[in-house]
């Protein structure tokens, strides 16, 4: 037996590597493996992906449901095109006559909420719904919702009737005194009589009325008491007939499938009558018609409060059936009404040459809201001198008056009214819809059904409440990605295009409006821009109520013939939005003021420009990808988020909401928790790691796999740790025979398929014919170099599809179980500088020996030998001359899948160092 002789045993276990370098690598690592791996202790094939069809676009998407399958796949234009899975798995154009490719603009990525398709585009989301076997193109966003509200008093057959109501007896409160006074009629005044009567003037009887007087102030009380009662039940009769007396405000929102409210209106005020609505006279009820009819003269025994009130008109624009399965109804809410007087203190009677007034049958959508001065509806006249005016022949008497509030007092009022409850619903496919017609909500004129429920409006805080405000949602949103989890949505890199503005804020008949652009300045920490639209208005109106749904919003221009106007703009106390409303109608025309063109062009800059939201993830309502609210919106760190995925790893064990989304940013890793109604909530760091730009975010069982400039790198729970340490050292100098032997740079832009059964990760980059593979159970790394250029790798786990230039697609699952596998593998690996007992010790090989099961593979093997770990001498054979350092080729041809290679049995001989000289 030879002297020296000693058996090594090589095992790869450690695959590839490149660190530590080669003086100090061990002999169980792999400079270089090409279609084997490490794995269950042997050498291993690397299985192919099965064939499953050809697409000739760009995969992007795999839209699955329990009873369907869909590929999405993107031509690099603007056209989006589906295919599906046939019985056996694989992949064929959809069935004829539907429609195949859709033009959606240019898509940075698509997602499916349910059976609706969302593809994230330069101009916005674009939806499309699959049903019947087919996609429904339903556009960028929702439709806008267009209204017009005004109001009618009933008339005729449709007047309300008042059998309910009762007079007002005060009689034994009050003392009435009859007297005389003199009326002219050129300057409309009353004055006592006595005296010498003014020229011109006319002799007329005067009532006056006083409240008794009681050292107990029983008589006050009493007649405080008794006009607050028939106030009161007369605003409940008004109510109880749904209709409407004082000013209020009005909302609007879609009620979408899922009972979730979007498109949500500015609120609109409506003012339904006159000024003040406070008329008392005596009355008689007129059985005939079941009113009561005006005596136009005032006793304590029968006086009446006239209350005007007005009936509720509506008219929407027409929505596209192709929107019925999303949209359902509209809803209209409305705020309560503020009555603009006291009603439980301050009734008294006062002078019929107050400045207060009395109802005109007048209505404000008509350019009026305003009174005539008490009095001055007596009519008549018995003189035919028209040089005199009227004569009056109706009697005079003192006016029972309110205390009124004050217009700030209103409006302050008003503004407190940010609760809105449920008016009525209108189905958007019931035939109401669209058309120039105003529909009736009470009276049911031309046979349309009540609208508003019996009960409603006296009922109103009992109604069901708008429980969100608008939270940007007439806005378009849009993003460079999405992400779905848990039903939801989450968008990052959004950009958002803000709204150009509502057109009405007023609730009136608009025939009469002009014409005009409305610019409106937005200043943000994220923007600086003017939005523009045109829109008609009333100028009586421009100064009053003025709403945009966004609190950064400082002010309004209205433009029209050379002239314009400047309305400043402040948060709303309550409301996501800015607003104005310094005056009640009536009030005085805006003065316009003359502006050029390019003059307005120095203060108008920047129109429509988009907020960059780089920080911020909008998650939308559960099961609903088009509403995304303001309890959606969070904020993560300060740098601009690069990706997000789910954990499935506790980051703190036993806390609520211990599962968070992990969203990677350009400063790091943080996650953020969920809250008791499933939303993402409080973020807090993770990790100070940082992904590649580019990197994909790759899910497995209890690790979420990234790219860095680091390596390839874990995330699980709170712990990110790299996987490719063994991959960060110096480039091969020999042997490698494909690839430029740098991972880094390998893994920028590249693609990650989770080989779900084989527990194995395929790492592919553009332009590159190989990929790597890394074994998540050994931790291991070997290569293929398979022909395949990859350009899209597509989750549809368990599966994952990949795509190469060509357009062919593979499934990983599709794959046969390894003692079914018919296909041959051949492969090669290299060792990094094998040792074999010490790297300073000259010896030689005596025999090499393979240990590896298979029926039909073969096994060839090259021979390195070298001193210096640089410079290599291929061996002929075994034995000659001694090196201290060996590299063995392996090349392995015919393997089936369930073959193996175990490694190599070496003997070795060391010179001889002990010899004399």
């Amino acid at each position: 037996m030879e002297r020296n002789l000693e058996r090594q045993t090589l095992s790869f276990s450690k695959g590839m590597t490149n660190v530590p370098s080669d003086l100090l690598s061990e002999d169980s690592e792999l400079l270089e493996s090409d279609g084997f791996i490490f794995k269950d202790g042997e050498m291993k094939a690397v299985q192919k992906g099965v064939e499953i069809g050809n697409v000739p676009y760009k995969i992007m998407y795999v839209h699955k449901m329990a009873d369907y399958e869909n590929i999405i796949a993107y031509d690099g234009t603007e056209n989006i095109y589906w295919y599906t899975k046939d019985d056996s798995g694989n992949i064929v154009s959809p069935p004829d006559g539907v429609t195949k490719s859709f033009n959606v603009g240019t898509v940075y990525d698509v997602k499916s909420i349910g059976n609706t398709l969302v593809c994230a585009t330069s101009e916005g989301l674009h939806y499309l719904l699959f049903k019947g076997n087919k996609y429904k193109n339903l556009g960028k966003e929702l439709p806008r919702l267009d209204y017009d509200f005004t109001f009618e008093r009933p008339t005729g057959n449709y007047t309300q009737e008042e059998s309910g109501r009762t007079l007002c007896n005060a009689e034994n409160a009050i003392e009435t005194k009859q007297g005389e006074s003199y009326f002219n009629p050129l300057n409309h005044t009353f004055i006592q009589a006595g005296g010498v009567k003014p020229d011109g003037s006319e002799t007329k009887s005067y009532t006056m009325f006083s409240i008794k007087v009681s050292s107990d102030s029983k008589y006050e009380n009493e007649f405080q008491e008794t006009i607050q009662g028939h106030v009161a039940q007369a605003i409940s009769w008004a109510k109880s007939k749904n209709m409407f007396a004082f000013p209020f405000f009005l909302r609007c929102a879609f009620r979408m499938f899922d009972g979730s409210y979007c498109r949500i209106t500015t609120p609109i005020i409506c003012y339904p009558t006159v000024n003040k609505n406070c008329m008392f006279s005596s009355a008689v009820f007129d059985s005939t018609h079941n009113t009561y009819m005006d005596l136009h003269q005032m006793g304590g025994a029968s006086m009446f409060y006239f209350i005007e009130y007005r009936e509720l008109l509506f008219r929407f624009e027409s929505i596209s059936n192709d929107w019925s399965d999303i949209i359902k109804e509209i809803v209209v809410f409305a705020s309560d009404q503020v009555v603009p007087f006291y009603i439980d203190k301050g009734w008294h009677f006062e002078s019929p040459n107050g400045l207060h007034k009395k109802y005109a049958y007048a209505n404000f959508g008509y350019k009026i809201y305003e009174e005539k001065l008490l009095n001055y509806d007596v009519d008549g006249s018995t003189s035919t001198d028209t040089t005199k005016g009227p004569s009056y022949t109706r009697a005079v008497h003192d006016e029972l008056l309110p205390k009124y509030k004050s217009d700030d007092q209103i409006i302050s009022e008003l503004l407190s009214k940010t609760v809105f409850y449920k008016l009525f619903t209108v189905p958007i496919n019931a035939g109401y819809m669209g058309g120039y017609n105003f529909h009736h909500t009470v009276t049911g004129q031309g046979g349309e059904p009540t609208f508003i429920s019996e009960g409603t409006l006296e009922n109103l805080q009992e109604q069901e409440q708008l429980k969100v405000d608008d939270y940007y949602g007439w806005a378009s949103l849009s993003a460079k990605s999405i992400y779905n989890y848990n039903g939801r949505l989450n968008l990052i890199e959004a950009t958002r295009t803000p709204f150009v503005g509502f057109a009405k804020f007023v609730g009136k008949d608009r025939s009469k409006d002009d014409a005009f652009v409305m610019f409106t300045h937005i200043v943000s920490d994220k923007c600086e821009t003017w939005v523009e639209r045109s829109v008609t208005a009333d100028d009586d109106f421009l100064q009053g109520w003025l709403f945009y749904p966004d609190p950064n919003a400082t002010e309004v221009i209205f433009h029209s013939g050379g002239k314009y106007i400047r309305i400043n703009l402040k948060a709303h106390p309550r409301l996501n939005g800015a607003y104005t409303f310094p005056v009640l109608p009536p009030n005085k025309p805006q003065k316009f003021t003359e502006i050029s063109e390019s003059e307005l062009l120095k203060i108008v800059t920047s129109v429509n420009d988009k907020e960059n939201l780089n920080s911020q993830i909008f998650t939308s309502v559960v099961n609903n990808p088009f509403v995304f609210e303001a309890s959606g919106d969070n904020t993560v760190g300060t740098g601009k988020i690069l990706g997000i995925i789910a954990n499935t790893e506790a980051v703190s064990q036993g806390q609520f909401g211990q599962y968070p989304l992990m969203v990677f940013t350009d400063e790091g890793i943080y996650g953020l928790s969920v809250n008791s109604e499933g939303l993402y909530s409080r973020s807090y760091p993770i990790s100070r790691e940082v992904c590649n730009e580019d990197s994909p975010l790759v899910p497995t069982d209890r690790l979420v796999f990234f790219a860095s400039k680091k390596g390839l790198m874990a995330a699980s729970g709170g712990s990110v740790a790299c996987m490719s340490e063994q991959m960060r050292g110096r480039v091969p100098r020999n042997f490698a025979t494909f690839g430029e032997g740098k991972f880094l740079d390998f893994l920028k832009d590249c693609f990650i398929a989770y080989d779900y059964r084989d527990s194995i990760l395929r790492i592919f980059r553009k332009g590159k014919s190989y990929q790597y593979i890394y074994n998540m159970v050994d931790k291991t790394f070997s290569m293929v170099n398979s022909g395949i250029e990859a350009q899209a790798v597509v989750n549809d786990y368990p599966d994952n599809l990949i795509q190469d230039t060509k357009g062919n697609i593979y499934s990983l699952t599709s794959k046969p179980d390894i003692n079914e596998d018919t296909e041959s593998y051949s492969g090669s690996f290299t060792t990094r500088p094998l040792k074999l007992g010490g790297s300073m010790t000259l010896k030689s090989l005596r025999a090499v020996k393979h240990l590896f099961d298979s029926d039909e593979g073969t096994i060839g093997l090259e021979i390195y030998g070298s001193n210096d770990c640089k410079h290599w001498c291929k061996l002929p054979s075994v034995g000659g001359k001694p090196w201290k350092y060996f590299t063995f080729k392996y090349t392995l041809q015919n393997f089936k899948a369930a073959d193996a290679f175990a490694g190599s049995i070496v003997e070795v001989q060391s010179r001889r160092e002990d010899k004399m000289r």
